[in-house]
């Protein structure tokens, strides 16, 4: 049995933009394509989700444009911009690990020694740190290598 408690959707959008490079200052127009995802509970009016989507999606068009290859000089800037986000979620995610593994005995009353209690302290946050320490960067990498392919360079 299948209950519905909301309604997730999946949008790609294609939007024209201007891109200005800061290094050169060459501009262009563009035209980028965006994804986005909306999610909205049952209690949400009509198309809530498909809003959001729309929305999500046109925040990535931008800032997919904004890190995009300069086509005059071939480089690239906002290095530091793009990665905030990734370090930001995982040292949130690892944080959250921390405070779990030290309250989580106390506040579920397990019936823990000491020295298990230690090597929860330990080895639970090392193993968190170890999975988002392979995932934030393979996801690093791959939008950084996808940028570019979701940018079509218009001439005027």
């Amino acid at each position: 049995m299948h209950i519905p408690v909301g309604t997730r959707t999946s949008v790609a959008v294609i939007e024209r933009g201007t891109f200005a490079c800061p290094r050169c200052k060459h501009w262009q127009r563009a035209e980028v394509i965006g994804h986005g995802l909306g999610v909205a509970s049952l209690i949400a009016a009509d198309g809530t989700s498909r809003e959001r989507a729309r929305w999500n999606a046109s925040k990535d068009g931008a800032r997919t444009l904004r890190f995009a290859t300069c086509p005059r000089c071939k480089q690239r800037s906002g290095h530091a911009a793009f990665i905030a986000p990734y370090v930001c979620a995982a040292i949130a995610v690892i944080v959250i690990a921390l405070v779990f593994s030290v309250a989580a005995p106390v506040a579920l009353k397990l019936d823990w020694d000491v020295d298990e209690r230690a090597a929860f302290h330990v080895w639970f946050p090392l193993i968190v740190a170890a999975i988002v320490g392979v995932v934030v960067p393979w996801t690093l990498v791959a939008k950084w290598r996808g940028t570019d392919r979701r940018v079509r360079w218009l001439d005027f």
